[in-house]
């Protein structure tokens, strides 16, 4: 079939055989390039979105001891319970955050050891604030200061345990 060509027609031929194949390649390759794009950029934001998250909950659970404290010393126990709440409740959606972004079987269970210690604490904490009276915190300071640390400091301990573990996966992962 070839043979009965021209050396002209041959050279069309396969000269038509290369540019289909440099376009057939040039789009694999930008198919290819397109999609490990999208994969970077999703991998990026979750770890962004992770990080961000897991930096939202240090804050405010450094917001929740703050409140904590002010109450114990004859502060706005109204202001600083309010925002305890607030700052109760943006953790919890935080940790539901990481949960859905948790894709790794021993940090999923790492985390719900983390959420579990730091709800427990934080749970357990805005209770004894808000049991305090004016009057018992105006006439026992110490006693009250005592028992916070007495009954919620190994709380403390734990979730920051558990939240420091994970947060130190989750960096070696990124």
């Amino acid at each position: 079939m070839l043979r009965n060509k021209s050396i002209k027609e041959l050279m069309w031929l396969l000269t038509i055989v290369l540019v289909v194949s440099l376009i057939g390649a040039a789009g694999f390759t930008y198919y290819a390039l397109n999609n490990i794009e999208k994969e970077f950029n999703k991998i990026k934001e979750s770890s962004i979105d992770t990080s961000l998250t897991i930096y939202d909950i240090e804050k405010r659970m450094n917001y929740i001891s703050r409140n904590d404290r002010d109450v114990m010393l004859g502060g706005n126990a109204e202001k600083d319970k309010k925002e305890i709440k607030e700052n109760i409740s943006a953790i919890e959606q935080n940790f539901k955050k990481l949960e859905a972004a948790a894709n790794d079987g021993s940090n999923k269970e790492l985390l719900k050891k983390a959420k579990y210690s730091t709800m427990k604490f934080i749970n357990e904490a805005y209770k004894y604030i808000d049991s305090l009276t004016a009057d018992a915190i105006k006439n026992n300071k110490e006693e009250v200061y005592h028992i916070y640390h007495q009954k919620l400091s190994p709380l403390a301990v734990e979730s920051r345990k558990y939240f420091k573990t994970f947060v130190k996966n989750k960096k070696k992962q990124f």
